[in-house]
């Protein structure tokens, strides 16, 4: 049994590398070369809560080797892991030593142990398949060194394309309907509450007082420095429990949704919002360096509390 260690990064060049002299591509004389394959496992976090075992899936895989004759193999885990992604340490090691030609054959427990994305998986598999490398699902019974196996999966990607597209417009059909009753699309801003019942923002009564106050220092002279420093002082956190920044109150004043938009309502008077953009736009115009500060910062100092 030959152990691999599981670390290293997804290989892009998996595909720009077919052909290459340095992909390991089979010729005649390999129709005789000792078959490797990869026994690769996979569980997440709730997986593992569920009761999902890596050695459960290690031994179906190597009891279904043996089944077929192949008498060799590495083990590639992923521990806690999520198959949403591919940027997985012993993934990505496996993709690794594929390209080096170490690799004959992929076997999983289930496909989706490769990826929870079935577009992901497909697109995996039929890249292997074009340098010889077959993927085996133990208990699917897929095997893409056979025509069943490959036609198994052509359908797969037929009804995986047509999933995607149907959820592309579910989601452009449902997005177009919330528009159409008013409903709030996005982010909840600072200030307000998403209510789930009717999807629509109503008041944040705490987050509304702070959001009040910060118009109404800005226009009493207050910098956006100052105000920051202040609300700092009094212990006053953001939404997420940070401190505050000036970049984070100059974007704060700029939401128009402030003075009310739609179905929104106004934590401020329209005349007020106005009043503080006045205020703000005189002093980009007398000072650029007042510019150049609200369009930069850290990415901590950027997020709308």
């Amino acid at each position: 049994m030959t152990m691999v260690a599981e670390t290293g990064g997804f290989h892009p060049h998996l595909r720009n590398q077919r052909g290459s002299s340095n992909m390991a591509t089979p010729g005649p004389k390999d129709q005789e070369r000792v078959r490797i394959a990869a026994i690769y496992c996979r569980v997440s976090t709730k997986e593992q809560v569920l009761g999902y075992s890596l050695n459960e899936q290690y031994t179906a895989c190597k009891r279904h080797l043996t089944q077929m004759g192949i008498k060799r193999h590495r083990i590639y885990r992923d521990e806690g892991k999520s198959g949403r992604t591919m940027n997985r340490d012993a993934l990505q090691r496996m993709l690794e030593d594929i390209i080096e030609g170490r690799i004959t054959d992929i076997i999983v427990w289930k496909l989706d142990r490769l990826s929870r994305s079935m577009v992901d998986t497909l697109t995996l598999v039929q890249d292997l398949k074009e340098i010889q490398v077959n993927v085996i699902s133990v208990t699917q019974q897929i095997d893409t060194s056979t025509t069943q196996g490959m036609l198994f999966i052509s359908m797969l990607a037929g009804f995986s394309q047509m999933e995607v597209e149907n959820i592309s417009q579910r989601v452009q059909l449902g997005l177009k309907a919330r528009k159409r009753e008013g409903k709030w699309i996005g982010g909840t801003p600072y200030g307000y509450n998403y209510n789930l019942e009717t999807g629509l923002l109503q008041p944040n009564p705490e987050e509304a007082l702070i959001v009040r106050e910060i118009y109404r220092l800005y226009l009493d002279n207050g910098t956006l420095h100052s105000i920051a420093r202040q609300l700092n002082m009094q212990e006053i956190p953001t939404r997420h429990g940070n401190p505050w920044y000036f970049t984070t109150i100059g974007r704060l004043l700029e939401k128009a949704i402030h003075k009310g938009e739609g179905n929104v309502p106004a934590l401020v008077t329209e005349e007020i919002w106005d009043r503080v953009q006045e205020r703000r736009e005189g002093r980009k115009k007398y000072n650029p360096r007042y510019v150049a500060e609200i369009s930069t910062g850290t990415e901590e100092e950027m997020a709308l509390v």
